[in-house]
């Protein structure tokens, strides 16, 4: 069983990077000299599907309607994530009124988003439910 923030790390590091370890480490590990490889790559597979159909945001029209709906906001809203920034009152009042589920899904398509491979998805997810958290708080 893969957590899910595992999960999160794994998409983000991607497939072809996951699949390497996975044969590296058949090829290396004296433990595994006689395991059946073509069950273990076969796992490796299944372990990477599930994790991208865990983390996968919904569609591109369901993130645009959440992203118009939060308009000017979400940019506010993405330096507070990313660079720590301000967000003002304003802002977190859309924020809310877009609603939980909108965000958590924004939150997870910038998780995919290749120029944040360097941020690390759990703490983005954390920093994202306090974002969140503070600005219903902050009402």
């Amino acid at each position: 069983i893969v957590s899910t923030n595992c999960c999160y790390k794994l998409i983000q590091t991607g497939y072809q990077c996951h699949t390497r370890l996975t044969q590296y480490f058949l090829k290396s590990s004296q433990q595994l000299k006689n395991v059946n490889q073509t069950e273990i790559m076969s796992k490796n597979d299944k372990i990477f599907n599930k994790c991208d159909l865990l983390t996968k945001p919904p569609s591109l029209e369901i993130l645009s309607k959440c992203a118009e709906q939060l308009g000017y906001c979400g940019e506010q809203v993405y330096q507070k994530l990313i660079h720590d920034k301000n967000i003002t009152r304003h802002c977190c009042k859309e924020l809310v009124k877009m609603g939980k589920p909108c965000h958590d899904d924004m939150v997870k398509a910038l998780i995919r988003a290749p120029d944040l491979r360097n941020v690390d998805p759990i703490q983005l997810l954390e920093k994202s439910k306090e974002t969140f958290d503070n600005c219903l708080n902050a009402k």
